[in-house]
């Protein structure tokens, strides 16, 4: 609760020192292209998801990451969703794999073990997250379907 409610000030200060607007030029000074900005977040999420707690990241990142997305027209919805899948995908991978920690300490059985069959259903949310980021038209027309977005 610490971490959260410290990540909220935190995020405030980034925001006062413009530290949004300083990233999306520098991200558009570096690319253009909308799947290097993804590949690039996509990345640095997944490692942020392994060593951090996922409420404290998204009042944190998003604040920071959300101006170059848009700016490089990226939907709200697929980078919201490529955001969810990502750091929930880093709660179960090591070294700081909260949600196999818990698993582990309420079943009794060691996380390296938990870690080691949980690894199929790993790689299929992997393959998940590659169809997120690089083909929203596969999910995006369901959305279409509820409304405007």
């Amino acid at each position: 609760m610490l971490i959260i409610a410290s990540a909220a000030p935190f995020s405030w200060t980034l925001a006062q020192a413009r530290v949004p607007q300083t990233i999306t030029e520098q991200v558009l000074s570096l690319t253009k292209e909308p799947w290097v900005f993804l590949l690039i977040v996509n990345i640095f999420l997944l490692i942020m998801g392994c060593l951090m707690e996922v409420t404290a990241l998204l009042v944190i990142l998003v604040p920071v990451l959300a101006p170059p997305a848009f700016a490089l027209g990226i939907d709200p919805v697929v980078f919201g969703l490529i955001i969810t899948v990502n750091l929930n995908l880093g709660t179960v991978t090591p070294p700081f794999g909260q949600v196999t920690f818990l698993t582990s300490a309420m079943t009794g059985v060691s996380g390296e073990k938990i870690f080691k069959e949980s690894m199929p259903f790993i790689w299929s949310v992997v393959v998940v997250l590659f169809f997120v980021t690089y083909a929203p038209w596969s999910y995006m027309w369901l959305v279409d379907l509820i409304g405007p977005h």
